[in-house]
């Protein structure tokens, strides 16, 4: 019979320095999932409180925004620019004072 030329204890040592770079692999490998997924909600975040707060600048204006996804489109006016415009409109006009003069026929 043979001699195994590789002992017992070095198929242990083996193992555990396979188990060790596993598990460093998979920390690594966690731990970079975690940090992309960090950025992207901070990217995410940051992009939509600048479209939050471009939005209020062009509302500001009084004008109507085109907002848009792919085929989808839609013009946003600001409320209180729409009620402004109301108000004006409810407000009763000024009567001209009546004329004294008579009419003159022809």
């Amino acid at each position: 019979m043979k001699k195994n030329p590789i002992p017992l204890k070095n198929y242990f040592l083996i193992a555990l320095i396979a188990w060790f770079f596993f598990s460093a692999g998979y920390i690594v490998f966690n731990q970079w999932i975690k940090f992309q997924n960090n950025v992207v909600k901070k990217a995410y975040d940051a992009g939509a409180s600048y479209m939050v707060n471009q939005m209020i600048t062009e509302s500001e204006k009084c004008k109507p925004m085109k907002i848009y996804n792919e085929k989808n489109s839609v013009d946003l006016v600001s409320m209180k620019c729409l009620q402004q415009n109301n108000e004006t409109a409810n407000q009763p006009a000024e009567t001209a004072e009546p004329s004294t003069e008579t009419p003159v026929e022809n």
